[in-house]
Formats: structure tokens, sequence, C-alpha cells
């Protein structure tokens, strides 16, 4: 039986081990070192009470989500998911869970990330609004979004196309060979797991959908630390 506390630690493994993932920045490295030491003291636990790291957590597995977003939001989905080493499969029927397929420490990041962004968007669409009598607010996410999640996909488009190197045993030795061997991986496993088909997403976009886009530029496109890797789900 998992309990709160076994939910727990696993999250605090996780975040340790994004710590010292080659894949971060120093500074987000520092973010996720500081969150693991700030759950640690807020529940009375110590380093010891984490128990053994356990290998296998960390291999690529699918997670099943509730998420009925709109295309818009779906299509963010799948760009953060993808951004972060992970895959974000959509059901064969209308309201069944969606499978987010990769490490379960890329799960989370993604997951958290995809909050942020999708909280950020509402929260500017909603002062676009009031600025703006008669706007529609919903348009604007939409360009809003669709901006983030092409931003993304260059991002690790361009990081991908860059030179690989690994080390002597074959293991990936920077982010490029990194987003390569990993991708590849969430790939098999989808195949050998998964039926899934490739398929388009057709988000209509009106004339706030362009403003939606422009002030997208300006969305920071950084980890965010902590959240509750719970979808948000509505209209926008």
């Amino acid at each position: 039986m998992v309990t709160n506390k076994d939910s727990l630690i696993r999250k605090i493994r996780a975040l340790r081990a994004k710590a010292s993932d080659m894949a971060v920045t120093e500074a987000e490295a520092a973010a996720y070192a500081e969150k693991v030491q700030e759950l640690l003291a807020a529940h009375g636990l110590e380093i010891g009470d984490l128990g053994a790291e356990k290998t296998e957590e960390e291999t690529i597995a699918g997670q099943r989500h509730d998420f009925s977003g709109s295309p818009a939001r779906q299509v963010m989905l799948r760009a953060v998911c993808l951004y972060y080493m992970c895959a974000a499969v959509g059901p064969a029927r209308k309201g069944d869970p969606w499978t987010i397929v990769g490490r379960p420490t890329n799960v989370m990041v993604a997951l958290e990330m995809f909050e942020y962004l999708l909280s950020t968007v509402i929260r500017m669409s909603n002062a676009y609004h009031r600025d703006n009598r008669g706007a529609n607010k919903i348009d604007w996410r939409r360009g809003c979004m669709l901006r983030l999640a092409e931003r993304l996909r260059e991002l690790h488009d361009a990081e991908r196309a860059k030179p690989q190197e690994r080390q002597s045993n074959g293991n990936p030795g920077n982010l490029p060979a990194l987003l390569h061997d990993e991708g590849r991986q969430v790939t098999a496993w989808m195949r050998a797991n998964m039926q899934t088909k490739e398929s388009s997403t057709h988000v209509r976009q009106g004339d706030d959908a362009a403003r939606g886009r422009a002030a997208a530029e300006g969305i920071g496109l950084h980890r965010q630390v902590g959240g509750a890797g719970r979808l948000m789900i509505g209209k926008g």
C-alpha cells in the first residue's frame, strides 16, 4: 500500500535526481536542491530517511492523467512534454485519460512546467480582457499557448541538432546526446506498449490570438519546482 509518506519520499528522491542531472543549469540544480531541503524540513525528515535510491523508479513508463483541455492546451502539453524528454499521448476515446510517457522525474517536471505556463497564460489573458473591453480572452489564450508550444519545440530542436558528446561507455555526455537517447527510448516504449498514430490538432484563431502570440514572447520558459503535478482543465 502506497502511503502519503511513500509518495513524498519518491518526490524528494526525484528532486534530488534532477539536482544532479547533467541536463539542468547550475541555477536550476540549486533550485531543486533548495526544494529538497525545504521538503525535508517541513516534514521532519533527514536524507537518511529517504532510503536507497531505486533505479527501477527511473525507467521509462507511462503515467495516466485525466485531461480534457482545449485543443490549444493539448498542443502546449505535447510541446512541454517533448521539451522535457517525455511524450503526451491522447486517448483513443474522448474523455479517457491521457498517457504521459517518460522517466518519472521528467514527467513530474513536465507537468509542473505545464501548470506554470497555463496559470501564467490565464492570468495574463484575464488582465488583457480587463484592459481591452470586448476582447476575446479565450482567443488570446489560444494564440499565446500556440506560440509557447512553438518556442518550446524550437528550443528542443535547436538543442537536439547540436553535436552529440558521449562518454567512453557510450552514455550521453551532453544535452544533445541525452535528448536523442531519451527520445528514442520513449518512442520505443510507446511502440511496444501502446497503439498510437500521428494526429494533427487544428486550433481556430481570431484577431485577439495575434496579440496573445506576441505576449508569449515575454513568458519565461524556466522550470518551476514544487508544483502539484495535476493537470489543470477548462475552456481556454
